[in-house]
């Protein structure tokens, strides 16, 4: 069940240069509540926003292959204040290329969570990053998967079920839930 009200004031800047995953993207966002969608087309025209804007962005989610700015340039800019006051913005990042690089590049850039279009759905915050580089998780499409211990942090706004332990080359077993709404 979705707490719409709790995202009514969010503001989200979606970047990505297909106008049909923009929509789509804005689209996702109106259906759990969020009523603030800026879009822009690139990371240029992004950190334009950010500077002018006069309503505070909450959350940015960008595609990483965009022309003339990507989104991993742009989280690099963000992250480095280049508009200081959303150093720490969370940062999501959309992508149909599942591949480790990317991964890797979303924990260089401090990028809060990166969302694939089949295989890496998870987050990425602290020494999560290194364990979802090296496994592939059993998540559903449109779920986000998890640590239990990144579970614990969030689950009183999440709903979500146990995909039980997995072994992960260096780690050991690692207990992964996955989430696939909100409360």
């Amino acid at each position: 069940m979705n707490d719409y009200n709790a995202l009514k004031s969010v503001t989200v800047l979606v970047v990505e240069d297909e106008e049909f995953s923009a929509r789509f993207v804005t689209r996702i966002l109106g259906k759990i509540g969020v009523e603030s969608v800026i879009t822009a087309a690139n990371g240029a025209e992004a950190l334009e926003l950010l500077e002018s804007s006069e309503t505070p962005i909450d959350l940015v989610i960008s595609d990483i292959e965009m022309p003339e700015m990507d989104g991993f340039e742009l989280a690099r800019r963000i992250r480095y204040g280049t508009v200081p006051q959303y150093k720490a913005v969370p940062i999501l990042m959309l992508t149909g290329q599942d591949t480790e690089r990317n991964v890797d590049k979303a924990r260089i850039h401090k990028i809060d969570g990166i969302v694939g279009k089949e295989k890496y759905q998870f987050d990425v915050w602290g020494d999560t990053v290194n364990t979802a580089s090296r496994m592939t998780v059993p998540g559903e499409p449109g779920t986000v998967v998890m640590t239990y211990d990144s579970w614990l942090q969030v689950q009183d706004e999440c709903e979500g079920r146990s995909l039980g332990q997995v072994e992960v080359k260096g780690k050991g077993k690692i207990e992964l839930v996955e989430c696939y709404g909100l409360r």
